[in-house]
């Protein structure tokens, strides 16, 4: 099936996607339905510290935030 947008051809291996804890299921769901490539995909979700935690939309995550996540993924992974 061709898809009307033009998809990225580099050639990745590994792709970490970050998204909120609310979105993250459905961003799960969604490349796994939908990614056409050979990559390795690894969806992460982000805590959202600066509100509190009590804002789950993925437009109001904060650098800070997103650099806690990418802290918290690596030591995960060492």
């Amino acid at each position: 099936m061709r898809r009307p947008w033009p998809l990225i051809s580099y050639r990745l291996r590994r792709v970490l996607v970050l998204t909120s804890e609310l979105g993250r299921l459905v961003m799960a769901l969604g490349l796994e339905r939908f990614y056409e490539g050979n990559a390795e995909l690894r969806v992460f979700a982000v805590r959202n510290r600066f509100f509190g935690g009590t804002i789950g939309a993925a437009g109001l995550l904060t650098v800070p935030d997103i650099e806690a996540a990418l802290g918290d993924f690596m030591s995960a992974c060492t």
